[in-house]
């Protein structure tokens, strides 16, 4: 029921005029990259150069050298094994067959589509039904058309002429890659997609580069890797490696709300809850409370304590 954006991801063979066109709701990087996955696989192989237009999924910075790739996409282009090479900005006419492509789809699909959809009194057609619709042209119209100056269809050329010398597809499906930036919290961790990974303490203050898979969360710093994590599968899962904590942990995260924060989930679920509590009390500082409640751990231990503070929140103590 809510309306939405479509958009029309091309990508064209340059001999065959062989398209693959999906239908997306974001051009964001994710999707970018997820759209090369299925042309190579509709294609059954893989080219040799792509030309991507200069948009920030493909090309962060243009540059005579090219480096200033998006990681993910560089990344995507390493496993499938082809060369990018961006169109220079501002020169439609380097890919002029994908710009011809989207005045084609306008004028062939888009009209008829939507006087179809008129025709059957629908003002606002769904996007199932637009799916379907696409596809269906896709398949029985432009793979089938003459293409002017050649007199064959683009299903013929293909086969006959440039399938042959695709590439082959690896044997893996690559992993999404996922980069970002993050700068390094007090309490020697960050925070990345709801979910906190450490890091050595003597970053604190510093950004780092993430780069993260659907089961790993690599981090890096000035180039280097520094450590590397499974990745958090629960909402503000916290993953932590003990050589990362400076030599008196207490003493510098009880120095920190955060900290403290973090102290009281290391001691249990309550102890958290308390400690949480405590802290978003209007007009008064209770950090030093809260640290002297931590600090009981040292005569009772973490099991006492825990019970403590689930008592203390049953009767809404302060």
């Amino acid at each position: 029921g809510n309306r939405k954006k479509v958009y029309v991801f091309s990508f064209r063979l340059r001999h065959s005029r062989k398209a693959y066109r999906e239908l997306i709701l974001d051009h964001n990087s994710i999707t970018f990259n997820k759209a090369h996955i299925h042309a190579f696989e509709f294609f059954g192989g893989v080219i040799a150069y792509v030309h991507p237009d200069c948009t920030k999924c493909a090309v962060i910075k243009a540059s005579i050298e090219n480096d200033g790739l998006n990681k993910s996409y560089q990344s995507l282009a390493e496993h499938y094994n082809y060369l990018i090479s961006p169109c220079r900005p501002y020169t439609p006419e380097h890919k002029g067959g994908v710009e011809k492509d989207m005045d084609y789809v306008k004028r062939n699909f888009i009209s008829y589509f939507k006087a179809q959809q008129k025709e059957l009194g629908i003002m606002i057609p769904r996007i199932k039904e637009l799916k379907i619709a696409f596809e269906k042209w896709q398949r029985e119209v432009d793979d089938n058309h003459l293409i002017y100056g050649v007199d064959r269809t683009p299903k013929e050329l293909f086969f006959s002429e440039e399938a042959p010398h695709l590439k082959p597809l690896p044997k893996e499906r690559w992993d999404l890659h996922i980069w970002a930036q993050c700068k390094v919290r007090t309490d020697w961790r960050i925070l990345w997609e709801n979910g906190y990974y450490s890091v050595p303490y003597g970053l604190i203050g510093e950004k780092v580069d993430v780069c993260a898979t659907s089961t790993t969360v690599r981090i890096f710093h000035v180039h280097k890797e520094v450590t590397l994590h499974e990745r958090c599968t629960k909402k503000w899962e916290y993953k932590r490696k003990a050589e990362h904590a400076p030599p008196f942990k207490e003493a510098v995260l009880e120095c920190t709300r955060e900290g403290s924060l973090g102290l009281a989930m290391d001691v249990g679920t309550y102890t958290h809850q308390y400690a949480e509590k405590l802290l978003s009390t209007p007009g008064i500082d209770k950090l030093g409370s809260v640290r002297n409640i931590l600090r009981l751990t040292e005569k009772h231990g973490k099991e006492r304590l825990e019970k403590a503070c689930k008592r203390a929140l049953h009767f809404q103590l302060n």
